[in-house]
């Protein structure tokens, strides 16, 4: 029997539209055979100020948190075998935490987890804005997906602040520091217990040097699918993956593609 792969790190959203990108990650997961996904609603909380960016605004961005987590819950509802969802939070002007807790627990079911996009937000992992969402996953024993990348605002070293801080809590280095060689961001999750990575945009030679460095345990397939349409998945770095051309074992493979992200995220 085919072994089963969780794509851990998945979108819908305005890009281009939100009913293109529910389409394109369902057949990106057909296409690939995909067993589950886990994916967020990105609702950014500012308009992107590039006057020359082609990115359309983002209708999402003027709807509230429990607004756009419901969308990921419906569309849970609407495909239960197929998805889980992470819930997007809009920290720099939402407050209401009892609220999130009464949505949570109506939707435990499908969702899994948080998700916090510090560029997005424009606010630091060690901002204390964060703090009540970072407590609410430690209650809820929910890991969260953290976006880090080069950036003033998303480096991988305020997410170990935070996690020396929370070591009950399960952090998820996303993309294990983008726009980088991944040679810090490797380090931070191998000296810190409760800090985890996925595959998105990490190419094969920072996998092999997971591997090196004995952290591929702790290393969860993910890809930001649809972010390039129906293209994510052909991606080199993927298809990598997907056909173990870097010549994983048959165990740290399984681990990569499934096991790490059901025990990590309770599937």
């Amino acid at each position: 029997m085919k072994t089963k792969i969780i794509d851990a790190h998945t979108h819908i959203g305005y890009f281009p539209t939100l009913l293109t990108a529910k389409r394109n990650l369902l057949k990106s997961m057909r296409n690939e055979n995909i067993s589950l996904t886990l994916f967020s609603v990105d609702a950014s909380e500012f308009e992107n100020e590039d006057p020359n960016s082609k990115i359309p605004s983002n209708p999402l961005i003027k709807m509230s948190q429990i607004e756009v987590n419901q969308i990921g819950v419906d569309f849970c509802k609407n495909h239960p075998n197929l998805l889980r969802c992470l819930i997007w939070i809009k920290p720099h002007f939402e407050k209401n935490i009892e609220e999130l807790q009464s949505f949570y627990d109506k939707n435990k079911k499908f969702i899994k987890g948080l998700k916090i996009h510090p560029c997005l937000s424009k606010l630091r992992m060690t901002d204390k804005r964060i703090v009540p969402y970072i407590q609410f996953a430690e209650r809820n024993n929910l890991p969260i997906l953290v976006h880090t990348a080069k950036d003033e605002y998303s480096h991988i070293r305020y997410l170990e602040t935070v996690a020396k801080k929370y070591p009950n809590v399960t952090f998820i280095a996303a993309h294990i520091q983008l726009c980088s060689d991944n040679k810090y961001g490797i380090e931070v999750i191998k000296r810190n217990p409760n800090i985890y990575g996925d595959t998105a945009w990490v190419s094969p030679k920072s996998m092999l040097l997971c591997k090196e460095k004995d952290i591929l345990d702790k290393i969860i397939f993910g890809t930001d699918c649809p972010i390039d349409g129906l293209n994510t998945y052909p991606n080199l770095y993927y298809q990598t993956l997907f056909k173990n051309t870097i010549n994983l074992t048959d165990s740290e493979w399984k681990n990569l593609m499934f096991n790490t992200a059901k025990k990590v995220y309770k599937l």
